[in-house]
């Protein structure tokens, strides 16, 4: 039935209704774009809208990134009804600060150049093979990306123009000495501490957990116990490198590549000079290079010039002899001297460089030539290996492509037609993704809800430029809470471990509400065998606490002469602190940072003062523009 279905596609009648289908998918797109969209916008920026579609864009990149920052626990996050929301929230926020930004630009004029966006794209390292631009890595990068080509310079010519309002911010901020002065003395402040830790882990063993209690914190935390959304795939993966493994070069082709392209292969010419330096910061320099070729030129020996009177002392005890290079090593000016000269013992002028002025003596010659075959053989045989295995990668690229599209349902015609395997991945979610599975485009296409929901074959998903693959969702298991027995041991270690760091707090709140009342705890903690830390020297520099107490240390209110001020810290690990500050160590007033430490704080307070001022201007933006957010029908 199929056969008969093909063949009747290609049929002149079947060409003519196909004909017919496309020519009004195209004018509904045309009439589409000609006329005006009923959709509402998300907002709209003193006239500009921000469409729907915009929002949606920067909503999924938002969601992406927060995915990959959290990995397994994404799941738990999201699974809040009011993520999405405010997800969505942030990312329309953003895109208002945006429009807004851009119209400022266009208000002040800013602009930058298309030759600056050559060049900013020309050094990007992502688009360089062997530290050069590579045309095809930069499209290559550009379509893994999901980004046209004429987009990319666009985005980034407005990427700069929003960091050049922000340099200008940052390139108008002074600070003055004395401002430097006073946050160098804040930053060489010290304290003088003690604490008092209470672990958790004591109390555990006080408290108990009921069943009730077991399963009213199930049913708080649920959003919390969930088992990821997770796919199984059928899918079928085409790698120019898995082909070039199974190909065998016929005998006599690798020695046939290398007699047509001996060019390729061929070593660079060698040079081995002698030479002597004048340094140029030698009073008259110049003048004295000039005396010592004469007197080469009068027949004294080289070899002896250069030991005796060359600033470069290292070859001069060798009569300057240097080593073997190429072009491209050295000195430019030193360089092309060099390879000017054309008889071995020929001596050049005075040459200059950046170190000083040269006098040059050709010594050795080493032609270039080619490397043996023997050298070079297996690179060949890798290159004509790759050049067959693109040749087969894209006839069966074209075969999967067409395949996979024509019959829709299945993926086992498209492997067939490609002479590839249909394999499984088994299920798994977006965080225990691995190889090429974990790529986003793959990702993107495997947990998309219209292609779980039609179950047809994704279209062809570019890994790289050299692997691509076509995927089809064979199953599906959305994301659900697990049951209480899966979790009820974890459930109630973390039930008992809120309420002993509930008990260890209340234990806190009591022993620092007597210990500000001046009541004597000593027997009492000798009990508990609790005691405090001896009294201690803290920097800001150099805190020798954990952050969270030094944190605090340093925020709590310098206590007058003979007294002690207290306060209780909650510790990263749960456990809790005492802090006692007993005395306040300012630095002595004949103190004062040096110039390059004055020049660092002058540059942070000047970096703090321009973040202040572009957010000061990002609210001036909001409050003058008209924004308006119609809602959606």
């Amino acid at each position: 039935m199929l056969d008969k279905f093909r063949e009747g596609a290609q049929g002149p009648a079947a060409k003519i209704i196909l004909g017919v289908v496309i020519l009004s998918f195209a004018l509904a797109g045309v009439g589409g774009y000609l006329g005006s969209s009923t959709d509402e916008p998300a907002a709209v920026v003193n006239g500009e809208d921000i469409t729907r579609q915009e929002l949606e864009n920067a909503y999924q990149q938002e969601r992406n990134r927060v995915e990959q920052q959290y990995g397994e626990s994404f799941a738990a996050i999201a699974a809040d009804p009011s993520f999405a929301q405010q997800l969505r929230s942030n990312a329309l926020q953003k895109l208002v600060t945006e429009r807004l930004t851009d119209q400022a630009i266009d208000e002040l004029g800013l602009r930058v150049s298309d030759e600056q966006i050559k060049d900013s794209i020309r050094s990007m390292t992502e688009f360089q093979r062997d530290g050069k631009f590579d045309n095809d890595t930069y499209l290559a990068v550009l379509r893994q990306s999901g980004i046209q080509a004429e987009q990319f310079p666009e985005m980034l010519r407005q990427d700069m123009t929003r960091r050049q309002l922000l340099q200008a911010y940052l390139t108008s901020e002074i600070s003055l000495p004395s401002e430097a002065q006073q946050i160098y003395r804040l930053q060489a402040q010290q304290r003088e501490v003690r604490q008092l830790n209470l672990a958790v882990s004591p109390f555990l063993d006080k408290v108990s957990v009921t069943e009730q209690e077991l399963e009213d914190y199930y049913q708080e935390n649920k959003a919390g116990l969930q088992h990821p959304e997770q796919v199984n795939l059928e899918y079928v993966l085409l790698d120019a490198a898995a082909i070039s493994e199974g190909i065998s070069l016929e005998e006599g082709a690798v020695a046939a590549y290398y007699e047509a392209n001996q060019a390729n292969y061929k070593a660079a010419e060698k040079r081995r000079v002698a030479h002597i330096l004048v340094d140029i910061n030698q009073d008259n320099a110049e003048q004295e290079a000039q005396s010592l070729l004469e007197k080469v030129q009068a027949g004294e020996d080289f070899a002896e010039l250069a030991k005796n009177f060359s600033s470069d002392t290292f070859s001069g005890e060798n009569g300057g002899e240097l080593d073997w290079f190429e072009k491209g090593v050295m000195d430019p000016d030193f360089e092309a001297a060099a390879f000017a000269l054309e008889q071995v013992g020929d001596t050049s002028a005075v040459v200059k460089s950046e170190f000083g002025y040269h006098i040059i003596k050709l010594l050795e010659v080493e032609a270039d030539q080619a490397a043996p075959l023997a050298e070079v053989e297996d690179k060949i045989a890798a290159t004509l290996k790759h050049d067959q295995a693109m040749e087969v990668f894209y006839d069966k690229l074209q075969k999967l492509s067409e395949m996979a599209f024509e019959v829709p349902d299945t993926l086992t015609e498209a492997a067939d037609a490609a002479g590839l395997e249909v394999k499984q991945t088994g299920l798994f979610s977006r965080a225990n993704a691995q190889g090429e599975f974990a790529e986003e485009a793959l990702l993107a296409q495997a947990f998309s809800e219209q292609l779980r929901e039609e179950q047809l074959n994704s279209e062809v998903i570019e890994l790289t430029p050299e692997k691509v693959a076509v995927i089809r969702v064979t199953d599906y298991k959305p994301q659900q809470v697990k049951a209480l027995d899966e979790v009820k041991s974890e459930l109630e270690l973390a039930l008992r471990r809120d309420k002993a760091m509930a008990a260890a707090n209340e234990y806190a709140d009591e022993l620092l509400a007597k210990l500000v009342q001046g009541v004597d705890v000593t027997e009492e903690l000798d009990e508990a065998q609790l005691s405090f830390t001896e009294l201690a020297t803290v920097s800001r520099m150099d805190p020798g606490a954990s952050p969270e107490v030094a944190r605090t240390v340093f925020t709590m209110v310098k206590p007058k002469a003979d007294e002690v001020v207290r306060t209780k810290v909650a510790l990263m690990n749960g456990d809790v602190a005492i802090v006692e500050l007993h005395n306040v160590i300012e630095v002595a007033d004949d103190t004062s940072p040096s110039e390059t430490e004055v020049n660092q704080l002058s540059q942070f307070i000047q970096n703090t003062q321009a973040d202040t001022s572009y957010q000061a201007l990002l609210k001036l933006l909001q409050a003058r523009a008209e924004i308006s957010y119609p809602k959606a029908d």
